[in-house]
Protein backbone atom coordinates (compact mmCIF):
# COMPACT_ATOMS: atom_id res chain seq x y z
CA UNK A 1 0.00 0.00 0.00
CA UNK A 2 2.55 2.04 0.88
CA UNK A 3 4.56 1.54 -1.96
CA UNK A 4 1.59 2.36 -4.20
CA UNK A 5 0.98 5.42 -2.48
CA UNK A 6 4.36 6.34 -3.11
CA UNK A 7 4.50 5.61 -6.74
CA UNK A 8 1.08 7.37 -7.62
CA UNK A 9 2.78 10.59 -5.37
CA UNK A 10 5.86 10.56 -8.30
CA UNK A 11 3.53 10.30 -11.00
CA UNK A 12 1.89 13.15 -9.70
CA UNK A 13 5.25 15.38 -9.22
CA UNK A 14 6.06 14.37 -12.82
CA UNK A 15 2.47 15.02 -14.17
CA UNK A 16 2.60 18.29 -12.69
CA UNK A 17 6.26 19.03 -13.49
CA UNK A 18 5.51 18.28 -17.46
CA UNK A 19 2.23 20.54 -17.40
CA UNK A 20 4.32 23.26 -16.24
CA UNK A 21 6.90 22.61 -18.86
CA UNK A 22 4.07 22.94 -21.58
CA UNK A 23 2.94 26.19 -20.39
CA UNK A 24 6.17 27.79 -21.09
CA UNK A 25 6.62 28.54 -17.51
CA UNK A 26 3.44 30.69 -16.68
CA UNK A 27 3.21 29.12 -13.18
CA UNK A 28 6.16 30.05 -12.12
CA UNK A 29 6.48 33.28 -13.55
CA UNK A 30 3.45 34.53 -11.88
CA UNK A 31 4.48 33.20 -8.19
CA UNK A 32 5.54 36.25 -5.73
CA UNK A 33 7.78 36.12 -3.36
CA UNK A 34 8.51 38.85 -1.07
CA UNK A 35 12.06 39.68 -2.03
CA UNK A 36 13.39 36.74 -4.23
CA UNK A 37 12.99 32.98 -4.06
CA UNK A 38 16.44 32.17 -3.88
CA UNK A 39 18.10 29.61 -1.18
CA UNK A 40 20.82 31.52 0.50
CA UNK A 41 24.34 30.30 -0.97
CA UNK A 42 26.18 28.17 1.19
CA UNK A 43 28.89 30.89 2.34
CA UNK A 44 26.57 33.33 3.42
CA UNK A 45 28.29 35.00 6.67
CA UNK A 46 26.93 33.16 9.76
CA UNK A 47 26.18 36.35 11.18
CA UNK A 48 22.84 36.70 8.02
CA UNK A 49 19.70 36.02 9.52
CA UNK A 50 18.70 32.31 8.73
CA UNK A 51 16.09 32.08 6.02
CA UNK A 52 12.92 30.34 5.61
CA UNK A 53 10.47 29.92 2.57
CA UNK A 54 6.68 30.06 3.53
CA UNK A 55 4.54 29.05 0.90
CA UNK A 56 1.02 31.18 1.61
CA UNK A 57 -1.26 31.31 -0.94
CA UNK A 58 -3.69 33.62 1.41
CA UNK A 59 -1.75 36.34 1.44
CA UNK A 60 -2.27 37.00 -2.03
CA UNK A 61 -6.26 37.37 -1.32
CA UNK A 62 -7.44 41.04 -0.39
CA UNK A 63 -9.43 39.73 3.03
CA UNK A 64 -6.08 38.43 4.50
CA UNK A 65 -2.67 40.18 2.99
CA UNK A 66 -2.59 42.51 5.84
CA UNK A 67 -3.26 40.05 8.58
CA UNK A 68 -0.41 37.91 6.51
CA UNK A 69 1.77 40.91 6.34
CA UNK A 70 1.43 42.39 9.28
CA UNK A 71 1.90 39.01 11.37
CA UNK A 72 5.49 38.69 8.87
CA UNK A 73 6.81 41.62 10.00
CA UNK A 74 6.13 41.59 13.98
CA UNK A 75 7.58 38.00 13.71
CA UNK A 76 10.69 39.41 12.12
CA UNK A 77 11.06 42.31 14.82
CA UNK A 78 10.65 39.87 17.72
CA UNK A 79 13.35 37.35 15.75
CA UNK A 80 15.62 39.72 13.77
CA UNK A 81 18.40 36.58 13.52
CA UNK A 82 15.11 34.73 10.95
CA UNK A 83 13.94 36.36 7.58
CA UNK A 84 10.60 35.06 6.31
CA UNK A 85 10.48 34.94 2.40
CA UNK A 86 7.22 34.24 1.20
CA UNK A 87 6.55 32.32 -2.10
CA UNK A 88 3.17 32.01 -3.02
CA UNK A 89 0.52 31.70 -5.80
CA UNK A 90 -3.06 31.44 -6.10
CA UNK A 91 -5.20 28.96 -4.64
CA UNK A 92 -5.74 27.06 -7.60
CA UNK A 93 -2.32 27.31 -8.67
CA UNK A 94 -0.57 26.86 -5.10
CA UNK A 95 -0.24 22.73 -5.29
CA UNK A 96 1.50 22.57 -8.75
CA UNK A 97 3.41 25.35 -7.78
CA UNK A 98 4.90 24.19 -4.41
CA UNK A 99 5.27 20.09 -5.98
CA UNK A 100 7.08 21.63 -8.79
CA UNK A 101 9.33 24.36 -6.71
CA UNK A 102 10.18 21.52 -4.56
CA UNK A 103 10.85 19.24 -7.27
CA UNK A 104 13.26 21.23 -8.89
CA UNK A 105 15.57 21.40 -6.02
CA UNK A 106 14.14 24.38 -4.35
CA UNK A 107 13.07 24.20 -1.06
CA UNK A 108 9.87 25.44 1.42
CA UNK A 109 9.94 25.05 5.25
CA UNK A 110 6.31 26.38 6.03
CA UNK A 111 3.18 26.05 3.98
CA UNK A 112 0.05 27.24 4.75
CA UNK A 113 -3.00 24.72 2.95
CA UNK A 114 -5.78 21.96 3.68
CA UNK A 115 -6.10 19.23 5.41
CA UNK A 116 -6.97 17.42 2.19
CA UNK A 117 -3.64 17.88 1.02
CA UNK A 118 -1.88 16.10 3.83
CA UNK A 119 -1.09 12.75 2.37
CA UNK A 120 -0.01 14.52 -0.81
CA UNK A 121 2.60 16.76 0.10
CA UNK A 122 3.90 14.24 2.69
CA UNK A 123 4.06 11.19 -0.18
CA UNK A 124 6.03 13.96 -2.56
CA UNK A 125 8.37 15.00 -0.04
CA UNK A 126 7.10 18.24 0.19
CA UNK A 127 6.69 18.34 3.80
CA UNK A 128 8.24 16.06 7.12
CA UNK A 129 6.49 14.66 10.48
CA UNK A 130 5.50 17.72 12.64
CA UNK A 131 7.41 16.10 15.80
CA UNK A 132 11.18 16.84 13.51
CA UNK A 133 10.44 20.51 13.84
CA UNK A 134 7.97 21.52 16.59
CA UNK A 135 8.76 19.72 20.28
CA UNK A 136 6.52 17.38 22.28
CA UNK A 137 5.45 19.97 24.84
CA UNK A 138 3.88 22.04 21.78
CA UNK A 139 2.36 19.59 20.07
CA UNK A 140 0.29 18.53 22.92
CA UNK A 141 -1.91 21.40 23.22
CA UNK A 142 -3.64 20.11 20.23
CA UNK A 143 -6.85 18.16 20.24
CA UNK A 144 -5.85 14.42 19.80
CA UNK A 145 -8.85 13.77 17.27
CA UNK A 146 -7.88 16.66 15.12
CA UNK A 147 -4.17 15.61 15.29
CA UNK A 148 -5.49 12.07 14.23
CA UNK A 149 -6.97 13.52 10.86
CA UNK A 150 -3.47 14.42 9.68
CA UNK A 151 -2.06 10.94 9.99
CA UNK A 152 -0.11 9.32 7.06
CA UNK A 153 2.18 6.20 7.21
CA UNK A 154 1.78 6.36 10.98
CA UNK A 155 3.28 10.29 11.46
CA UNK A 156 1.50 13.28 12.16
CA UNK A 157 2.25 15.91 8.86
CA UNK A 158 -0.02 18.96 9.88
CA UNK A 159 -1.07 21.68 12.46
CA UNK A 160 -4.58 23.23 12.67
CA UNK A 161 -4.64 26.65 12.39
CA UNK A 162 -8.73 26.89 12.53
CA UNK A 163 -11.11 23.95 12.16
CA UNK A 164 -14.25 23.20 11.18
CA UNK A 165 -16.71 20.22 10.47
CA UNK A 166 -19.73 19.69 9.00
CA UNK A 167 -22.24 21.60 11.19
CA UNK A 168 -26.49 22.74 11.08
CA UNK A 169 -26.95 26.55 11.07
CA UNK A 170 -30.70 27.76 11.10
CA UNK A 171 -32.91 30.62 11.79
CA UNK A 172 -34.15 30.89 14.75
CA UNK A 173 -37.21 32.80 14.55
CA UNK A 174 -38.44 30.34 11.35
CA UNK A 175 -37.99 27.52 14.34
CA UNK A 176 -40.27 29.12 17.23
CA UNK A 177 -42.71 30.17 14.45
CA UNK A 178 -43.16 26.24 13.63
CA UNK A 179 -42.92 25.71 17.11
CA UNK A 180 -39.12 24.16 17.36
CA UNK A 181 -37.34 24.95 20.15
CA UNK A 182 -33.45 25.76 18.58
CA UNK A 183 -32.21 25.04 22.54
CA UNK A 184 -32.84 21.44 22.33
CA UNK A 185 -32.04 20.66 18.57
CA UNK A 186 -32.67 16.90 16.89
CA UNK A 187 -30.75 14.06 18.15
CA UNK A 188 -31.42 11.68 15.32
CA UNK A 189 -32.39 11.88 11.61
CA UNK A 190 -35.97 10.78 12.41
CA UNK A 191 -35.94 13.94 14.63
CA UNK A 192 -34.11 15.83 12.13
CA UNK A 193 -36.62 14.95 9.26
CA UNK A 194 -39.88 15.78 11.66
CA UNK A 195 -37.70 19.26 11.95
CA UNK A 196 -37.89 19.57 8.01
CA UNK A 197 -41.65 18.72 7.97
CA UNK A 198 -42.31 21.05 10.56
CA UNK A 199 -40.42 23.85 8.46
CA UNK A 200 -42.15 22.93 5.26
CA UNK A 201 -44.24 25.45 3.95
CA UNK A 202 -43.04 28.33 6.43
CA UNK A 203 -43.05 31.56 3.90
CA UNK A 204 -40.54 34.24 3.65
CA UNK A 205 -42.68 37.35 5.17
CA UNK A 206 -40.38 39.78 2.90
CA UNK A 207 -41.36 38.03 0.23
CA UNK A 208 -43.55 35.76 0.55
CA UNK A 209 -42.28 32.39 -1.07
CA UNK A 210 -41.85 29.16 0.84
CA UNK A 211 -38.23 28.99 2.35
CA UNK A 212 -35.83 26.32 1.75
CA UNK A 213 -36.67 24.23 4.99
CA UNK A 214 -33.33 21.98 4.78
CA UNK A 215 -30.81 22.94 2.00
CA UNK A 216 -28.41 20.44 1.01
CA UNK A 217 -25.62 21.22 -1.07
CA UNK A 218 -25.20 18.20 -3.84
CA UNK A 219 -24.25 20.64 -7.55
CA UNK A 220 -21.26 18.82 -9.02
CA UNK A 221 -18.75 20.57 -7.09
CA UNK A 222 -16.08 19.32 -5.15
CA UNK A 223 -17.41 21.72 -1.52
CA UNK A 224 -20.87 19.86 -2.05
CA UNK A 225 -18.75 16.69 -2.60
CA UNK A 226 -17.11 17.00 0.68
CA UNK A 227 -20.32 17.56 2.72
CA UNK A 228 -22.09 14.84 1.37
CA UNK A 229 -19.11 12.34 2.04
CA UNK A 230 -19.84 14.31 5.74
CA UNK A 231 -23.41 12.95 5.48
CA UNK A 232 -22.29 9.44 5.20
CA UNK A 233 -19.68 9.68 7.75
CA UNK A 234 -22.22 10.79 10.27
CA UNK A 235 -24.78 8.03 9.15
CA UNK A 236 -21.92 5.44 10.16
CA UNK A 237 -20.53 4.73 6.70
CA UNK A 238 -17.86 5.40 4.38
CA UNK A 239 -17.35 5.43 0.59
CA UNK A 240 -13.70 4.65 0.42
CA UNK A 241 -12.52 1.41 3.56
CA UNK A 242 -9.33 2.37 5.58
CA UNK A 243 -7.33 0.79 2.97
CA UNK A 244 -8.64 3.66 0.37
CA UNK A 245 -10.56 1.08 -1.76
CA UNK A 246 -14.40 1.61 -2.99
CA UNK A 247 -17.13 0.61 -1.00
CA UNK A 248 -20.43 1.22 -1.21
CA UNK A 249 -21.78 -1.93 0.43
CA UNK A 250 -22.34 -0.53 3.96
CA UNK A 251 -25.40 0.31 5.97
CA UNK A 252 -24.34 3.74 6.79
CA UNK A 253 -23.74 5.03 2.82
CA UNK A 254 -27.03 3.69 1.78
CA UNK A 255 -29.16 5.33 4.65
CA UNK A 256 -27.39 8.89 4.10
CA UNK A 257 -28.26 8.31 0.25
CA UNK A 258 -31.67 7.50 1.21
CA UNK A 259 -31.75 10.43 3.64
CA UNK A 260 -30.73 12.98 1.11
CA UNK A 261 -33.32 11.65 -1.70
CA UNK A 262 -36.48 11.54 0.86
CA UNK A 263 -35.21 15.41 1.64
CA UNK A 264 -35.54 16.59 -2.15
CA UNK A 265 -38.51 14.35 -3.03
CA UNK A 266 -40.28 16.14 0.14
CA UNK A 267 -39.38 19.25 -1.33
CA UNK A 268 -37.18 20.07 1.70
CA UNK A 269 -33.85 20.60 0.13
CA UNK A 270 -33.57 21.72 -3.79
CA UNK A 271 -31.46 19.98 -6.22
CA UNK A 272 -28.14 20.88 -8.15
CA UNK A 273 -27.77 23.83 -5.39
CA UNK A 274 -24.02 24.91 -3.77
CA UNK A 275 -22.89 26.50 -0.53
CA UNK A 276 -22.97 29.74 -2.03
CA UNK A 277 -25.82 29.81 -2.95
CA UNK A 278 -27.53 29.13 0.92
CA UNK A 279 -25.77 31.10 2.98
CA UNK A 280 -26.81 34.35 1.07
CA UNK A 281 -30.10 32.55 1.22
CA UNK A 282 -29.67 32.16 4.78
CA UNK A 283 -29.07 36.29 5.18
CA UNK A 284 -31.77 37.02 3.10
CA UNK A 285 -34.66 34.78 5.00
CA UNK A 286 -35.13 32.47 2.20
CA UNK A 287 -33.58 29.53 4.04
CA UNK A 288 -34.82 28.00 7.28
CA UNK A 289 -31.52 25.61 8.04
CA UNK A 290 -28.97 24.07 5.98
CA UNK A 291 -25.79 22.10 6.29
CA UNK A 292 -22.22 23.85 6.29
CA UNK A 293 -18.69 24.60 7.44
CA UNK A 294 -18.23 27.27 9.76
CA UNK A 295 -16.75 29.63 7.80
CA UNK A 296 -19.25 29.54 5.82
CA UNK A 297 -20.87 31.59 8.03
CA UNK A 298 -19.14 34.46 6.93
CA UNK A 299 -21.36 34.44 3.35
CA UNK A 300 -24.81 34.79 5.37
CA UNK A 301 -23.15 37.75 7.51
CA UNK A 302 -21.44 39.36 4.30
CA UNK A 303 -25.80 39.96 3.00
CA UNK A 304 -27.09 40.67 6.41
CA UNK A 305 -24.36 42.08 9.43
CA UNK A 306 -27.34 41.32 11.90
CA UNK A 307 -27.59 37.88 11.24
CA UNK A 308 -26.02 36.82 14.47
CA UNK A 309 -28.80 38.04 16.11
CA UNK A 310 -31.13 35.21 14.70
CA UNK A 311 -29.11 32.36 13.23
CA UNK A 312 -27.83 29.70 15.47
CA UNK A 313 -26.23 26.14 15.01
CA UNK A 314 -26.06 22.85 16.44
CA UNK A 315 -24.53 19.94 15.74
CA UNK A 316 -25.07 17.16 12.48
CA UNK A 317 -27.46 14.36 14.84
CA UNK A 318 -26.42 11.05 15.09
CA UNK A 319 -27.62 9.92 11.89
CA UNK A 320 -29.16 6.37 10.87
CA UNK A 321 -28.99 3.12 12.49
CA UNK A 322 -25.35 3.29 13.67
CA UNK A 323 -24.19 6.82 12.67
CA UNK A 324 -22.47 9.15 15.75
CA UNK A 325 -22.97 11.92 14.11
CA UNK A 326 -19.14 12.50 13.07
CA UNK A 327 -18.33 14.11 10.15
CA UNK A 328 -14.69 14.79 8.51
CA UNK A 329 -12.34 17.74 9.28
CA UNK A 330 -11.98 20.82 7.16
CA UNK A 331 -8.59 23.05 8.60
CA UNK A 332 -6.84 25.82 7.29
CA UNK A 333 -3.24 24.08 7.83
CA UNK A 334 0.56 24.44 8.61
CA UNK A 335 2.48 22.22 7.01
CA UNK A 336 6.15 21.78 7.81
CA UNK A 337 9.83 20.68 6.42
CA UNK A 338 12.96 19.63 7.95
CA UNK A 339 15.34 21.32 5.73
CA UNK A 340 18.11 21.60 8.17
CA UNK A 341 18.64 22.58 12.38
CA UNK A 342 18.85 26.37 11.88
CA UNK A 343 15.99 26.25 9.27
CA UNK A 344 13.60 23.63 11.45
CA UNK A 345 14.14 25.95 14.61
CA UNK A 346 13.54 29.10 12.58
CA UNK A 347 10.06 26.97 11.00
CA UNK A 348 9.01 26.11 14.76
CA UNK A 349 9.48 29.86 15.95
CA UNK A 350 7.15 30.82 13.09
CA UNK A 351 4.87 28.22 14.15
CA UNK A 352 4.61 28.95 18.01
CA UNK A 353 4.39 32.69 16.78
CA UNK A 354 1.43 32.25 14.55
CA UNK A 355 -0.77 30.31 17.10
CA UNK A 356 0.12 32.34 19.88
CA UNK A 357 -0.35 35.87 18.04
CA UNK A 358 -3.20 37.94 19.17
CA UNK A 359 -4.10 38.90 15.12
CA UNK A 360 -4.40 34.97 14.32
CA UNK A 361 -7.78 34.81 16.24
CA UNK A 362 -9.09 38.20 15.83
CA UNK A 363 -8.86 37.52 12.13
CA UNK A 364 -10.53 34.14 12.36
CA UNK A 365 -13.04 35.99 14.47
CA UNK A 366 -13.71 38.86 11.81
CA UNK A 367 -13.38 36.83 8.51
CA UNK A 368 -13.13 33.04 9.08
CA UNK A 369 -15.67 31.30 11.86
CA UNK A 370 -13.97 28.83 13.23
CA UNK A 371 -13.09 26.49 16.16
CA UNK A 372 -10.03 26.13 17.51
CA UNK A 373 -7.87 22.67 18.22
CA UNK A 374 -5.40 24.94 20.34
CA UNK A 375 -4.86 24.89 23.93
CA UNK A 376 -3.44 28.46 23.79
CA UNK A 377 -6.77 29.90 22.13
CA UNK A 378 -9.15 28.04 24.44
CA UNK A 379 -10.02 31.82 26.15
CA UNK A 380 -9.93 33.31 22.74
CA UNK A 381 -13.42 33.89 21.56
CA UNK A 382 -15.50 32.36 18.89
CA UNK A 383 -18.61 34.11 16.66
CA UNK A 384 -21.57 32.93 18.87
CA UNK A 385 -23.30 31.63 16.28
CA UNK A 386 -20.99 28.74 16.45
CA UNK A 387 -21.71 28.07 20.55
CA UNK A 388 -24.37 25.57 19.44
CA UNK A 389 -22.24 23.29 17.60
CA UNK A 390 -19.09 23.45 19.52
CA UNK A 391 -19.14 20.09 21.33
CA UNK A 392 -18.97 18.77 17.55
CA UNK A 393 -15.97 20.32 16.79
CA UNK A 394 -14.38 17.15 18.08
CA UNK A 395 -16.81 14.51 16.91
CA UNK A 396 -14.54 13.70 13.83
CA UNK A 397 -13.97 10.73 10.98
CA UNK A 398 -10.65 9.98 10.19
CA UNK A 399 -10.36 9.93 6.23
CA UNK A 400 -8.08 8.59 3.18
CA UNK A 401 -7.16 11.84 1.20
CA UNK A 402 -6.54 11.02 -2.52
CA UNK A 403 -3.85 12.46 -4.89
CA UNK A 404 -7.04 13.52 -6.85
CA UNK A 405 -9.41 14.74 -3.89
CA UNK A 406 -11.03 17.38 -5.74
CA UNK A 407 -12.13 14.80 -8.65
CA UNK A 408 -13.49 12.44 -5.95
CA UNK A 409 -15.77 14.85 -4.35
CA UNK A 410 -17.04 16.05 -7.47
CA UNK A 411 -17.84 12.32 -8.56
CA UNK A 412 -19.99 12.08 -5.28
CA UNK A 413 -22.08 14.77 -5.84
CA UNK A 414 -22.50 14.10 -8.94
CA UNK A 415 -23.54 10.36 -8.29
CA UNK A 416 -26.51 12.05 -5.30
CA UNK A 417 -27.53 15.04 -8.02
CA UNK A 418 -28.35 12.33 -10.69
CA UNK A 419 -29.92 10.63 -8.38
CA UNK A 420 -32.22 13.03 -6.91
CA UNK A 421 -32.56 14.92 -9.97
CA UNK A 422 -34.03 11.66 -11.85
CA UNK A 423 -31.45 11.70 -14.37
CA UNK A 424 -30.36 8.37 -13.40
CA UNK A 425 -31.16 5.36 -11.03
CA UNK A 426 -29.53 4.15 -7.92
CA UNK A 427 -28.16 1.34 -9.45
CA UNK A 428 -27.04 3.32 -13.04
CA UNK A 429 -25.31 6.64 -10.88
CA UNK A 430 -23.44 3.94 -8.58
CA UNK A 431 -21.84 2.43 -11.45
CA UNK A 432 -21.03 5.56 -13.36
CA UNK A 433 -19.58 6.76 -9.85
CA UNK A 434 -17.65 3.57 -9.39
CA UNK A 435 -16.05 3.73 -13.28
CA UNK A 436 -15.15 7.71 -12.76
CA UNK A 437 -12.99 7.02 -8.77
CA UNK A 438 -11.32 3.78 -9.81
CA UNK A 439 -8.91 5.03 -11.58
CA UNK A 440 -8.11 7.56 -8.82
CA UNK A 441 -7.91 5.06 -6.68
CA UNK A 442 -4.49 4.12 -5.33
Amino acid sequence: MKTRKKLLALTLVLVMALSLVACGQSKTSSANTSSGSTTPAADVASTEPTTIYFCNYAILETAHTDYWTQLIADFEAAHPEYKVEVVSAAYNDVMTYVTTRVGGGERVDLMLGEVTWNSILAANGITSPVNEVLDEEFLSQFDSSVMDCYNYDGACYGIPMYISNLIVYANKNYLEQAGLDYTKPPKTSDELLQWCEALQGITNPASGEQVTAFGISMAEKTAPGAFLKSLVYAFGGHILDENGKLDLDNQGFQEALAFVKECTDKGYSPVNCLPKDFRPGMGSGAVAMYVDQTWGFSGVYAVDPNAADYVVSFPVPSMGTNGKGATNLSAHTLFVANNGEKEAAATAELVKFILNYEGTWKHSYDTTPAYFAYAGAKDMPISSVLDGAREASSNLASEVYLPEQDAFQIAIATMFNSICMGEATQEQAIAKFTSTVTPLLP
